[in-house]
């Protein structure tokens, strides 16, 4: 069974990073790489990357939404 750093997509914060800024679902990476969402999110933990992914926000709206 292949880990997430076995797929350069996942290993690589900053692609992966971009695929979640693009509005691609987990679902959607696990599909276009052919890995399980197991390795996706195994990745973002790695990488310290939390979804809901939010840019822009303000602190104060940050802690409203719980993000």
């Amino acid at each position: 069974m292949k880990c997430w750093y076995h797929y350069p997509e996942l290993a690589d914060r900053h692609i992966l990073l971009n695929l979640l800024r693009s509005g691609y679902s987990i679902r959607e990476i696990c599909e276009m790489l052919g890995c399980t969402r197991t390795n996706v999110a195994s990745a973002m933990k790695n990488h310290g990357i939390q979804r809901p992914y939010v840019e822009h926000v303000p602190e104060g709206m940050r802690k409203r939404m719980g993000l």
